[in-house]
């Protein structure tokens, strides 16, 4: 007695398919990689970017705090000269 199983029960995986399969899963793991590298080349731009501006802003400050720095000088000056004027016309 003998028992015939027809084929499609048991298909036989086509060898195409398996070079598909992983051709897909190179490319997706190629995919995934460009991806990573993107991210990581992005963030380093936007933190050289962030670090600009930083520099920039503490170089605006610097230079806002050394014209106050001159102008109570010169107004220190002018009040130094006054009251010089006012000692010596008042001998």
């Amino acid at each position: 007695m003998a028992v015939s199983i027809p084929e499609p029960f048991f298909p036989q995986a086509s060898p195409w398919k398996a070079a598909f399969a992983w051709s897909l899963m190179v490319l997706g793991l190629l995919l995934f990689g460009a991806g990573c590298f993107t991210r990581r080349e992005h963030s380093a731009k936007v933190q050289e970017r962030e670090k600009r501006e930083k520099l920039r802003r503490a170089k605006e400050e610097d230079q806002r705090a050394e014209e106050e720095a001159l102008k109570a000088t010169d107004e220190l000056q002018a009040d130094l000269g006054r009251r010089k004027s006012a000692y010596l016309g008042g001998e």
